[in-house]
């Protein structure tokens, strides 16, 4: 039975070093997946629980709170292409209000607002790459309108 510190190799190919507690991942470790990517987290009973950080295979990131090894709370998550999204989300996916950037700079396009499924829901806020603010209503099909949008 494993406890305290080690590192464990399944035939799979995926690899766990960190705590053990009555042969579960329990406590600091990283796994990494038969895939490539690499979860440093806090394991509870062979679930992340709590922060973590996960490089995907394909460069993407995530940076946040898990629960039950699904994305749930706030987080960052980065695409590989500079695009990334922070604010809250929901059995893995963007829910809650949250601010998506279409690049890697702050102060480029972005959009702000209730994201729902994954998606963008309701009436957001878009900033275009100068800073110029508009209206834009999203339904579950993609954005519907798009009006200029004074600040008030």
């Amino acid at each position: 039975m494993r406890n305290g510190d080690g590192k464990y190799t399944w035939s799979s190919g995926e690899v766990y070093s960190g705590k053990w507690e009555d042969d579960s991942m329990s406590g600091e470790g990283i796994l990494t997946a038969a895939d490539g990517t690499v979860y440093t987290a806090t394991f509870t009973d062979n679930h992340i629980e709590g922060e973590a950080t996960i490089k995907y295979s394909n460069n993407d990131e995530y940076t946040g709170e898990i629960k039950n090894n699904l994305k749930s709370g706030t987080g960052v998550y980065v695409w590989e292409n500079g695009e990334f999204y922070t604010g809250n989300w929901s059995n893995d996916v963007m829910s809650g209000e949250g601010i998506y950037y279409y690049s890697s700079n702050t102060e480029g396009s972005r959009l702000i607002g209730e994201f729902k499924n994954g998606k963008p829901s309701g009436v957001l806020v878009y900033y275009d790459e100068t800073g110029t603010p508009y209206l834009t209503t999203w339904n579950s099909t993609g954005c519907v309108s798009v009006e200029e949008y004074d600040g008030r």
